[in-house]
């Protein structure tokens, strides 16, 4: 609300919504992805033009600009993909080899938190990020399944919330990259270590209670 980024408010709907799905105990899943669909069609039902949803940044000329940075992204990787271009190079690299016309000269990424990963550190970086980014989604599921046999309501809520949370930056993560290479990027990694701790804290706690 306060940033006035589209992309942030949808990843917290999104993330509310999931937490709401869990709290119900129902296939989870397959209501989630029908209310997904649902609203979906409800946008194309009635019309909407979709690219409110990017269309979030006046520093950037909105929605052109930003297509425009995520195509000169794409061809950055081409040009780079095992190694990427650094951290903190964005800006200078485009500005010497892919000039943003649109989007102007004073863009630091690639507002996209997977384009900006691979830009950063090639296609092998993205591959270890997105491995460990699954092993967390992971530990929290199986927490989570884990909680709720035990009757645990505090393992449940904990591992609900980290698991919701990576799914919020996820949808935020499709027009920003606010949390990689910046100093608020740590809390996902904090988040993460506890993440991969919460299995064995509920094994534990289940050969307690067994």
């Amino acid at each position: 609300v306060v940033s006035q980024s589209r992309g942030a408010m949808m990843g917290v709907l999104f993330g509310l919504a999931c937490m709401w799905v869990l709290s119900l105990r129902v296939r989870s899943g397959v209501l989630l992805i029908a209310a997904c669909l649902a609203g979906l069609a409800v946008l194309l039902l009635a019309n909407v033009d979709l690219s409110f949803l990017i269309d979030s940044s006046a520093s950037i000329r909105n929605a052109s600009g930003r297509l425009e940075i995520w195509t000169h992204a794409t061809e950055l990787i081409g040009d780079f993909p095992f190694t990427g271009i650094g951290f903190g190079n964005f800006r200078a690299v485009t500005e010497l080899f892919y000039p943003l016309l649109i989007a102007g000269r004073e863009v630091g990424h690639a507002h996209n938190l997977l384009l900006q990963i691979a830009v950063d550190t090639g296609l092998t970086g993205l591959t270890v990020w997105l491995s460990c980014l699954l092993l967390v989604l992971v530990g929290c599921i199986r927490t989570w399944r884990l909680a709720g046999a035990n009757r645990d309501p505090l393992l449940a809520g904990m591992s609900a919330g980290l698991l919701c949370g990576q799914l919020t930056m996820m949808v935020h993560g499709l027009t920003d990259a606010p949390l990689w290479a910046t100093r608020p990027s740590m809390i996902v990694w904090g988040l993460w270590g506890l993440a991969l701790a919460l299995p064995a804290a509920g094994a534990s706690i289940t050969e307690i209670k067994g």
